[in-house]
């Protein structure tokens, strides 16, 4: 079996941390943001932020160990937001014109 190298070990474990905020997205679709997963005693919205946090530190490590250079972009963001909301205004024109 190959070993993998730091980098790569760093590389997969942000794969896993962006599927987990993946799951806990589709959770607090289903469940709502407030609703409380009663083992752990905290909201979807507190388990969505801790996993986008996980997935951060995994960017940072990233970032210090690997020159990564991940910063965000101003400009990126803007223009996606933008891109985001002309498709949900075209996703709410769509299921209008799909309403019998």
């Amino acid at each position: 079996m190959t070993q993998l190298s730091e980098e790569q070990y760093y590389l997969l474990k942000l794969s896993e941390e962006a599927a987990e905020v993946s799951q806990m997205v589709s959770k607090t679709i289903q469940f709502g943001l407030d609703e409380v997963f009663a083992p752990i005693g905290q909201t979807n919205q507190e388990r969505l932020q801790n996993e986008i946090n996980d997935f951060l530190a995994v960017i940072e490590v990233l970032n210090e160990k690997f020159g990564f250079s991940f910063s965000a972009d101003a400009q990126k963001i803007s223009a996606k937001k933008e891109k985001m909301h002309a498709y949900f205004l075209y996703s709410q024109e769509c299921q209008q014109s799909n309403q019998p």
